[in-house]
């Protein structure tokens, strides 16, 4: 890129072809960015990121603790922010794809077979360096829900699950979010060459339509987080695209005043909130001339972030694995700046682990680029995939349309069991409140709980689907009649579109952790399901 000027002022910038070594470098910050807001996010304080849905309290949160804990700014600002280096990601793979494509032309088959040889060595290394640290962080063995976790990542499929996008290694999301670009890659590369703009801006309506209605009106959304597919972030990945067919063509400097607006007003108001992820992709293009000439002037971290860019897709696959410890070193120790230090070994635990994982990438990379398939298998087998694609696709969307559409059965469930006071004593560790068997055609359920405890250390509560769904429910308080305090929450579970809860058991309990004791009376409980 470079800008034009007139009578002194930047007038546009004119796009060119990023270079190998520009984009190891934009690699390099985007992943610098990923691994402290990976960690940051993490550690006390932390407003939390409008990622995956909105909530303007963050962004409230963000600037009232950047004024009460002015040196805390520097985790603060990638707690919140860190996460749009994925958007710099996405916006790479599709012109990196794009030059590709345009050297060397593949069918949809080939294309696809290409991605997955690159896609599965590094799912593959990030799983087994997974499992060789599973004893460092945890006491017991890897149980049969942990494989069947890392099944549904092997196949892609878990960001089309209810709470699995971020399970095991949180970053590992955006596995499910690339391969379904890739798949749609060759359709969107043919409609972008064919229409230009036209497509884009198609697509950024259709785009924006689909993350707005979801957000706003789709309550399936508060467990499948659409952000994390490709409807999500479509638009930065047909910008690269667009921005590979249309070198020499000129931006206007109102694109980036744009951007810029639509990005402050996205973090404001859930209306532009889906336009965050594209406004900040332009805002980077726009600076990354004064950041690489910047860079030019300090060979160091221009150097740092070339060779990180060089490492960043395992040091993504692999970083998330090591967060715990530190986070838990860095919230005990409470300061700014040991916060600060941590994250500095954080990242150079980081690049060791990645560096000592780069032979098993090379070795299973070698191994699945042996992999040929004739051509008379090839062509009945991509029309076979491409059919399939559609079909899973149309039958996902669909599910969760009508799960979302679908009103809950107001009258409950009866449970099986129920314990309306329960006296729990310091050695209880589980105490039942209710099991329930949920004996109908149903796909979600929604638990309103409500119980008094004499003060506000009451145990926690479980919601457990045995073999499928655990969760610790967020309790609120709130004072009671005689100095009791009283403790409600609301939870709502979906099912995956593979399993509705029919015949499936639920259970209710106290996990009593932090070995408190005192009786819980007043307990009331209703589960309603659609």
């Amino acid at each position: 890129m470079q800008y034009v000027y007139f009578c002194g002022k930047i007038m546009y910038m004119k796009v060119y072809s990023l270079s190998k070594d520009d984009t190891l470098l934009i690699k390099g910050m985007a992943i610098f960015s990923i691994i402290l807001h990976n960690f940051f996010h993490k550690l006390e304080p932390s407003p939390g990121e409008n990622e995956f849905s909105f909530d303007l309290e963050r962004i409230l949160l963000f600037f009232q603790q950047i004024c009460e804990q002015p040196f805390d700014c520097i985790n603060l600002l990638f707690s919140y922010l860190g996460h749009y280096g994925v958007q710099i990601f996405i916006f790479i793979s599709g012109f990196g794809l794009t030059l590709s494509m345009l050297r060397t032309p593949r069918t949809w088959g080939d294309f696809v077979g290409a991605r997955l040889k690159k896609l599965f060595p590094l799912l593959l290394t990030g799983i087994i360096v997974y499992l060789l640290s599973y004893g460092l962080f945890h006491s017991n063995i890897p149980s049969s829900n942990t494989y069947g976790q890392i099944l549904h990542k092997l196949l892609f499929v878990h960001t089309l699950l209810p709470f699995e996008g971020t399970e095991l290694v949180g970053p590992w999301w955006f596995f499910g979010l690339i391969f379904q670009l890739y798949i749609l890659f060759p359709l969107l590369l043919k409609c972008i060459q064919r229409f230009g703009l036209k497509a884009l801006f198609t697509i950024a309506l259709v785009a924006y339509v689909w993350i707005y209605v979801s957000q706003n009106y789709f309550r399936v959304l508060w467990s499948l987080p659409l952000l994390q597919n490709a409807p999500g972030h479509m638009l930065e990945f047909s910008f690269g695209i667009w921005f590979a067919l249309n070198k020499d063509k000129n931006l206007h400097w109102i694109w980036c005043l744009l951007a810029f607006v639509l990005f402050v007003l996205g973090n404001i108001y859930p209306l532009f909130f889906p336009a965050t992820f594209i406004s900040i992709t332009i805002i980077f293009l726009f600076l990354f001339p004064a950041i690489k000439f910047l860079f030019t002037r300090i060979p160091l971290c221009s150097r740092f972030f070339t060779y990180l860019g060089g490492i960043s897709m395992l040091l993504f696959a692999t970083h998330a694995i090591f967060r715990e410890p530190f986070v838990t070193l860095g919230n005990h120790l409470d300061k700014a700046y040991w916060g600060l230090l941590l994250a500095a070994i954080f990242m150079t635990v980081s690049i060791g682990v990645a560096l000592a994982s780069q032979g098993v990438y090379v070795w299973l990379c070698r191994g699945f680029e042996k992999i040929r398939v004739s051509q008379s298998i090839s062509v009945p087998l991509e029309r076979f995939c491409k059919t399939f694609a559609v079909l899973f696709f149309a039958y996902v969307v669909l599910f969760y349309a009508i799960s979302g559409l679908t009103p809950f059965d107001e009258r409950g469930i009866e449970p099986k069991t129920f314990n309306a006071n329960i006296k729990i004593h310091t050695d209880d560790l589980y105490s039942p409140i209710a099991n329930y068997k949920i004996e109908t055609f149903s796909n979600g359920l929604y638990v309103h709980l409500a119980f008094d405890f004499p003060n506000n250390n009451a145990p926690s509560v479980v919601l457990d689907i045995p073999s499928l769904h655990w969760k610790d429910l967020s309790l609120r308080t709130m004072p009671a009649d005689s100095g009791w305090v009283h403790y409600e929450c609301n939870y709502l579970y979906y099912s995956s579109c593979f399993h509705t809860l029919k015949n499936d058991k639920l259970k209710l309990y106290f996990w009593n952790t932090d070995k408190v004791k005192g009786e819980v009376k007043n307990i009331y409980v209703k589960v309603t399901t659609k």
